[in-house]
């Protein structure tokens, strides 16, 4: 068998050979060989000049290409959310997840084509909302820059596109619909609700809410970037809002009470019996029932006060800080006109040409 005529290059630059006619590349000891697909050398030596400069800035890490798993990505993609503090990292792994690794297994990475991809979709699809499919194969994309970037994979496949259409909730709460509500539901969960319903803030954001962020003095309610979904810290100035304040101070003196019983601190806002609420799902669930609406969710209340807010006349810069909406696109998922709305509009259009009809009849005279 003809040996190979390899060419000596200073250590730690890699290697150009010759195999039969063709010449070939390898860019450090242990690498797969690559073809320059050339019968000169000059070409192999800019191929090799070329994936050199790639090593450089982290896109390709000795053996690694080529020998990563799904399992790797997978793992990859956890350690960058909890690097980041990133508050979907239980949910990510715990129920989206799952469904990745049950489809793609061991699979080596550079198997997970196109049309691999595909197939995970299609048969998703038959169970799961396209929201829902569209947020995993985003989230398997994620992990496919996260490994190209760490040079465990050469490459980014492309992914295919589901359509999910407006799928933004359209669930409003009127403010007599939100009393009836709160009327079914368990003392401490009531001022929850009215709570959310008032501040427009997420359900997790109220119920971790502590008595160290509720400053009586200032009248503000206050949340730190690590509490928050967004990473920024928020104001709400509930001295503004008398029904708010007194909730609040009821609330507190409620607590103290509790706590002086109890002999011990109770740092939380809302709680049962002095210890911290986990959810109000269920209590929730037969409130909407027994008050004739069984469709509305916790989140609704949240679009709700978006859309009282912005009824009031508030700003819409306002109401993005005062809810913690960090893009516009974000806040007109929730900030959706609903009949009434589209009604009232045109009542104030008749309203204004009436006056200018009125207006013009007038002068006519």
């Amino acid at each position: 068998m003809k040996q190979q005529s390899r060419q000596p290059r200073p250590r730690g630059t890699g290697s150009v050979y010759k195999r039969g006619r063709v010449w070939w590349i390898r860019v450090c000891h242990g690498a797969k060989p690559e073809s320059s697909g050339s019968v000169r050398k000059a070409d192999a030596q800019d191929l090799l000049d070329k994936r050199l400069a790639e090593a450089s800035v982290g896109r390709l890490m000795g053996p690694s290409p080529g020998r990563a798993t799904y399992a790797d990505l997978e793992a990859m993609l956890l350690a960058d959310l909890r690097a980041n503090r990133r508050r979907s990292a239980d949910d990510v792994e715990k129920f989206r997840l799952p469904h990745l690794r049950a489809f793609f297994g061991d699979m080596p990475a550079k198997d997970i084509t196109y049309d691999v991809v595909t197939g995970y979709v299609a048969r998703r699809l038959v169970t799961a909302s396209p929201s829902t499919v569209s947020y995993e194969t985003k989230l398997l994309g994620r992990m496919f820059k996260i490994a190209y970037r760490a040079g465990k994979v050469d490459r980014v496949p492309a992914f295919p596109t589901v359509s999910i259409g407006d799928n933004a909730r359209k669930g409003f709460c009127s403010p007599e619909e939100a009393e009836l509500i709160i009327e079914h539901l368990p003392d401490h969960a009531g001022p929850v609700v009215r709570t959310m319903y008032l501040t427009g803030w997420r359900t997790g954001e109220i119920l971790g809410l502590t008595w160290a962020r509720v400053d009586f003095g200032e009248g503000m309610m206050r949340l730190d970037a690590r509490h928050t979904k967004t990473g920024r810290p928020r104001e709400f100035p509930f001295g503004q809002l008398p029904e708010l304040a007194e909730l609040l101070r009821e609330q507190h003196q409620h607590t103290s009470t509790l706590a002086r019983e109890r002999g011990r601190v109770i740092p939380w806002v809302f709680h049962l019996d002095g210890e911290p609420l986990g959810s109000i799902r269920s209590a929730w669930r037969t409130a909407v029932k027994k008050a004739g609406l069984p469709g509305l969710r916790p989140h609704d209340l949240r679009r709700s006060a978006a859309r009282n807010l912005v009824r009031a006349g508030v700003s819409e810069g306002v109401v993005m800080k005062l809810c913690g909406w960090r893009t516009r696109h974000m806040f007109d998922r929730y900030n959706v006109a609903d009949k009434r709305d589209l009604v009232e509009g045109v009542g104030r259009l008749n309203d204004f040409l009436a006056a200018r009809v009125r207006r013009t009849r007038a002068g006519e005279r």
